[in-house]
């Protein structure tokens, strides 16, 4: 499992058509089409093969914590994110683990939104300039 951490101002995204690209993608149900937070930790998160679900997602949910806990912003966005990775596992694992991390996320008591997995977006960004804003974690 490999993430990106963004101390976000401002994320949004917006569905704009399912991917078709990788062998057999999957997507999740579409809920909302658009998703828009502000002062929030952002976690751009790729699911690998073989990853063990419960050890790696409890990692990456403590280093999402202390970010939380560092920047002083309890609101998470966890979105799905196939390119940290050329080793991608199943779709069918990869959203359950998604779930995974929500419910550890909200157990902690963070805002928890989840971004849509499986399709293209486009991506508007807006980070905090200061020292621990962008974090990378592999697992």
């Amino acid at each position: 499992m490999k993430a990106v951490l963004y101390h976000c101002r401002n994320f949004q995204t917006v569905i704009t058509g399912l991917s078709t690209r990788g062998n057999k993608i999957t997507s999740e149900q579409i809920i909302n089409r658009a998703l828009q937070a502000t002062n929030s930790v952002v976690a751009f998160i790729t699911i690998e093969d073989q990853d063990n679900i419960e050890f790696t997602t409890t990692l990456l949910c403590d280093e999402i914590e202390k970010m939380c806990l560092d920047t002083k912003h309890l609101q998470v966005v966890i979105v799905p994110f196939a390119h940290l990775s050329n080793n991608l596992a199943k779709a069918k694992e990869a959203i359950r683990a998604f779930d995974v991390i929500q419910e550890k996320l909200e157990a902690k008591n963070l805002i928890t939104h989840r971004d849509h997995f499986g399709s293209d977006k486009s991506l508007k960004i807006e980070v905090f300039g200061h020292a621990g804003n962008v974090r990378f974690r592999s697992f």
